[in-house]
Order: C-alpha cells, then structure tokens, then sequence
C-alpha cells in the first residue's frame, strides 16, 4: 500500500527529531536492598522504524502510529563503576516503560496531531 505525501513527510519529521536522540539515562532502586541502593541505567538505542497511518476515528490526532525503538547496550552502574552487557530482562521493566515514554514524548512535543505507541527490539541485546 503507497503512503500518501502528508504521511511520508510526517515520518521523515520523526526520524529527523529522533536522529540525534539515541541514549537515555534513568535509574532504580535495587529490590529488596535494606538500604535503598539506587543504580544508574543507561541505554544507547536507535530508533528502527516509523509506523505511520492517517487516522479518521479521532479529531485530536491526524495520524496513529507506532516507533520501534531498538536498544544496542544496556549498562548499569552505582557510584560511577559501570558494568556493560546486559539483556532486556536485567533490569526493571519501569525503566522500557519510561524510555517509551521519552520518545514519545520528544514526537508529542512537536508533532501533537501524532498519536505514537512504543514497541521495543531487543534482538540485539538479547543475542
């Protein structure tokens, strides 16, 4: 199915506020620590695909669609001792979650008429 030109524009606009957009820093508290250890997360990732189809159920949002997010390296860290390789299931769920959520939000911030849902890769990083 060919994408109409106002579709393709909008997704060459995503890829183009997402391009420099390829790391995210967040942190945890480790479970059943006994004095709340925190431990730093950082993800690089790149963003593998654009999903994009016009929408006409909902007048708020021209367009529905999907990013793929991709990440490449997980790493985790506590006083500034970082230990790197490790899988999707390493850490807390919380953290996909908000790193969704950044992405979409950097997409909402300038396209609002764009309702975008995150998905994950993690073949990479599960290899």
């Amino acid at each position: 199915m060919e994408m109409d030109k106002h579709t393709e524009q909008t997704i060459e606009m995503i890829h183009k506020l997402l391009k420099d957009k390829n790391q995210f820093d967040d942190w945890y508290s480790m479970p059943y620590s006994d004095n709340e250890d925190q431990v730093d997360v950082h993800i690089e990732y790149k963003i593998k695909k654009v999903l994009l189809k016009k929408n006409n159920s909902d007048p708020d949002y021209l367009f529905l669609g999907t990013v793929i997010i991709q990440p490449t390296k997980v790493s985790l860290g506590a006083n500034d001792d970082w230990e790197h390789g490790f899988k999707q299931d390493d850490i807390s769920e919380s953290i996909w979650d908000s790193l969704g959520e950044d992405v979409v939000e950097d997409i909402d911030s300038i396209l609002p008429h764009v309702y975008m849902i995150p998905e994950f890769d993690f073949t990479i990083i599960n290899l």
